[in-house]
């Protein structure tokens, strides 16, 4: 019997057309995940060819182009994209009955509206062969809707304008127009790729 994919649940941060989002795909496969193992997500050609803020991450790979991503079942993985097709490999396996998730990171949404084509999620074994395919993960499409109507107008100040200061407190003060920031609504803030944002916050 051929190994399939199920319980596939699909999710974005947002949905703003042109803004970036994470991207979690969640599913069982049939016959598990090995650790020789890789995951392939094909994406509509409606999205970037390399799908977000990819970039190139090592001296020796120096045409292979990586995306941020996390993955709690898989332990450490990478995520390495080319034309519209990222390349998932972890280091945990995965039994059979276990979900396997995984979340890339400021994937760039397309323009407004429902993407024709489906986001298609394969599992390849060591020796390159298709062990399972879904070629409707989200089987309505990637829909994105209108930009944001309103800007936020905003002050920021920051305790460290040096060049690669240690650390820095910003502090941001801003309005908004015609609205209100309700109870169960948050601000984000995106910093430039450039900010290490994590390297002295305690965090592993």
């Amino acid at each position: 019997m051929a190994a399939t994919l199920s319980g596939a649940t699909f999710a974005m941060s947002n949905n703003n057309a042109g803004e970036c989002a994470d991207y979690t795909f969640t599913f069982k496969s049939s016959t598990g995940f090995a650790t020789t193992d890789s995951i392939e997500i094909y994406f509509p050609n409606a999205f970037d060819p390399f799908v977000g803020m990819a970039s190139a991450w090592f001296e020796n790979e120096p045409t292979d182009y990586y995306l941020e991503c996390s993955s709690t079942a898989l332990s450490l993985v990478w995520c390495k994209v080319d034309k519209w097709k990222v390349t998932i490999t972890g280091s945990a396996a995965v039994e059979a009955a276990n979900n396997i998730d995984i979340t890339l990171k400021y994937v760039a949404n397309p323009a407004k509206g429902t993407t024709g084509q489906k986001l298609i999620v394969s599992i390849i074994n060591s020796s390159g062969v298709y062990q399972s395919t879904l070629t409707d993960f989200a089987a309505g499409g990637v829909t994105t809707v209108d930009p944001p109507a309103k800007d936020i107008l905003f002050n920021v100040m920051t305790s460290n304008s040096d060049l690669f200061g240690s650390n820095a407190d910003y502090t941001f003060a801003f309005w908004l127009q015609d609205t209100t920031l309700e109870t169960d609504e948050n601000v984000q803030v995106m910093f430039p790729m450039q900010y290490d944002l994590w390297l002295n916050d305690g965090v592993d």
